[in-house]
Order: C-alpha cells, then structure tokens, then sequence
C-alpha cells in the first residue's frame, strides 16, 4: 500500500479532520456571534454529531473494541435529535390541540 494511502486508512487523518470540524464551529459561531445573530450556537449541535460520526470511523479504523462505536453512534443521535430540535419553530412545539369533544 502507498503512503498516501496508508495516511488515509489511518485514524490520525481523520483526527486531522476532526480538528478541522471543531476550528470551523469555532470560526462559524464567532462569525454568527460578532453579526449578533441571537442563535450563535445552531452549528454546534450539527457539527458536534459530525464529530461523533468521525469518532465511530476512527475507532473502527484503530481496531478499537465496538462498544466505542457504538457509544460514538449513540452520541451521533443524541446530537442529531438536539439539531433537529433546533430547527423546528417554537411555536410549533408549544401547540397542543384540545382533545375531542373538549373546547
């Protein structure tokens, strides 16, 4: 197998990519941050369930016993269901219709 290759397979690329995820939330949130935007932190959410997806591969990479991708799949969802909970409108969530025959 070549080097390059090889670098690939291995779990330090994607540590690389990792640290490139956790400086782009960095970056995208000071951004949204400084334009005083009043949710700064949507990306968080988003990009912390991409982390755990890169953790589950690298631990299958490393030969890391599969517990370890089960718990990084298990916190992909957990992440994922507090993003998808982020983009529903409030008031939607706050609307609970009467039960029939009660008005």
């Amino acid at each position: 197998m070549s080097s390059i290759s090889a670098f690939i397979t291995s779990p330090a690329f994607v540590d690389a990519i990792i640290l490139v995820l956790i400086f782009e939330t960095i970056v995208v949130c000071t951004i949204r941050w400084r334009s005083y935007t009043t949710t700064w932190w949507r990306p968080i959410a988003n990009n912390i369930a991409g982390i755990f997806l890169l953790l589950a591969l690298r631990s299958v990479l490393a030969g890391s016993p599969l517990i370890w991708m089960l718990l990084a799949m298990s916190g992909a969802l957990a992440a994922h269901l507090i993003d998808l909970k982020t983009h529903i409108p409030h008031h939607v969530i706050s609307a609970t219709t009467a039960p029939k025959g009660i008005r």
